[in-house]
């Protein structure tokens, strides 16, 4: 399993999309942290100054991470959404499978698609917050909605952890950071999986499983989740008191894994390729 996963790690790791994906995130943090700097240079009190934890690129008041927010299921499953289909293609996949046995062969798969897409979506933002704590003052507490400390204190518990914020509020952006890093991992090992159904010849439509769940989701949520919505850029940016459903967000991200792990047992015990 361990060799497996070191295979498949470095193929994919390699790969100009799993390249391309991890600039494009870094160019959102770089921009969303060159716009922090830009606005706080001329400000000469700490107590002007927005809390810095607030404006971290996965925030409701970043520009640049609403758009990177759009591009997110594309972004999570663009390294290793044709991963299958290109091994096929290619043959390595035979030798991986001979390498290391048909079970260590998906299993490995499934942890490096894991991996690789929970990676790209911890490291940039990790080191976003960590250059945050370096160039911003930790106690400034302005808020860009322009209301008052009391008043964002006690409206502002409708939110994910919001106690956790109060209490330590790095620690909240870290959690933060890497419960969106497990979501991207989940939407990229699903997404593989399914891509390893009958049908998937041509790479243009692995792209779409994703979005099809995220759509059938969308619609299904007024039976599902009535009153609460399930909608992906609600639940994933910090900040966002809307009337979410976070655990059955939770529940649908671990459902999609067993998802996986299903069709994986079925390619283990079709014990080869169709």
């Amino acid at each position: 399993m361990k060799n497996s996963f070191k295979m498949q790690f470095r193929e994919i790791a390699v790969k100009k999309t799993t390249v391309a994906t991890y600039l494009a995130v870094l160019l959102f943090v770089a921009v969303n942290f060159s716009v922090n700097l830009l606005e706080n240079r001329e400000i000469q009190y700490v107590s002007q100054m927005y809390d810095p934890i607030k404006k971290l690129t996965w925030s409701s008041w970043s520009v640049s991470g609403y758009y990177l927010m759009q591009l997110f299921p594309l972004l999570a499953v663009f390294p290793t959404a044709t991963s299958w289909i290109s091994e096929k293609n290619s043959g390595i996949h035979a030798y991986i499978r001979s390498r290391s046995g048909e079970r260590e062969y998906w299993y490995g798969k499934m942890g490096a698609a894991f991996v690789i897409s929970f990676l790209i979506f911890t490291v940039p933002f990790l080191l976003e917050l960590l250059l945050s704590i370096i160039c911003f003052p930790m106690q400034s507490a302005g808020d860009p909605s322009g209301f008052s400390y009391l008043i964002t204190v006690e409206e502002g518990t409708g939110y994910i952890l919001s106690q956790l914020f109060y209490s330590n509020k790095v620690l909240y952006a870290a959690v933060f950071i890497l419960i969106i890093g497990c979501v991207a991992g989940g939407f990229a090992v699903f997404n593989l999986f399914v891509t390893t159904l009958p049908g998937f010849r041509y790479k243009i439509f692995t792209f779409f499983p994703i979005y099809i769940f995220l759509f059938l989701l969308t619609v299904g949520e007024s039976w599902i989740s009535p009153n609460e919505s399930l909608y992906y850029g609600l639940l994933l940016t910090m900040f966002e008191s809307g009337n979410a459903n976070y655990p059955l967000f939770a529940a649908v991200i671990v459902g999609m894994l067993a998802i996986s792990f299903l069709l994986a047992e079925r390619k283990i015990r079709e014990g080869g390729v169709r």
